[in-house]
């Protein structure tokens, strides 16, 4: 699990270069990532094997899946891959969804985070440790009526 999880958090930190693309102005407003700083990094069909090699037979948990998943499908398709197991919507799960869901809200609470994606990766996993640890209160049954039927 070391050893994976030491795995995601490199894929996490790397620039990849986009090759003919170019970083949109909203994007770059967003987490700050240039062309520039993007010029030298490697091709994402360099890193691609190793993503997938850490996500076999894995479920992908993103904080926005669908946005993820959509980026991630891209990128392999640009870079002329097949996407194998990255592709079906079953190997996602969404933990926005899934916190929105717990805390019973109405919409999506913001993740927080640098949106880079090291950031991002430690403010999800955060969040999921938080959702581990329930809301506080344990749940212990009271014992049944005298008389009531045996559930």
């Amino acid at each position: 699990m070391r050893l994976r999880r030491t795995t995601l958090l490199v894929l996490a930190a790397l620039l990849v270069n986009p090759g003919d693309a170019t970083i949109s102005d909203e994007a770059r407003r967003v987490h700050g990532i240039t062309d520039e700083m993007l010029a030298d990094a490697r091709p994402f069909e360099k890193i691609l094997p190793r993503l997938r090699k850490v996500t076999r037979d894995r479920t992908i948990l993103a904080y926005n899946a669908e946005f993820d998943r959509t980026v991630v499908l891209g990128d392999i398709k640009r870079a002329g891959k097949r996407p194998m197991h990255l592709e079906p919507e079953s190997s996602w799960h969404c933990l926005m969804q899934m916190r929105t869901d717990w805390l019973d809200a109405y919409r999506w609470p913001k993740l927080g985070g640098s949106h880079r994606a090291l950031g991002d990766c430690e403010s999800t996993r955060q969040v999921l440790i938080e959702m581990s640890k329930g809301r506080g209160a344990v749940f212990e049954p009271r014992p049944p009526a005298p008389g009531a039927p045996e559930t």
